[in-house]
């Protein structure tokens, strides 16, 4: 099971160089292109994740704690995006 979700421009994100979150059975991968050649990426392994935060507010903002000192933090995605990415990480 392979799940991707890109912010939205609507909901503030950038149009040339959105945030991607990528779910599969073993790693979340967090990925914004930074500029025309580089790209900024940060993977988490699903077993250690500790938690998830969604802030509801005017866009969804999603936070995906794990052991240790990696987080994600990703802005931008629609509210309905940043409920089912919470879903599918902690069922």
């Amino acid at each position: 099971m392979t799940e991707t979700f890109t912010s939205s421009a609507l909901c503030g994100g950038e149009v040339l160089n959105p945030e991607k979150i990528t779910i599969t059975d073993k790693i979340v991968t967090w990925t914004q292109r930074n500029g025309l050649l580089g790209r900024k990426t940060v993977d988490i392994h699903r077993h250690t994740i500790n938690g998830v935060q969604v802030i509801e507010k005017l866009v969804g903002a999603i936070i995906i704690e794990s052991i240790g000192s990696s987080y994600i933090y990703a802005t931008h995605f629609s509210k309905s995006d940043a409920r089912r990415i919470k879903h599918i990480l902690i069922a």
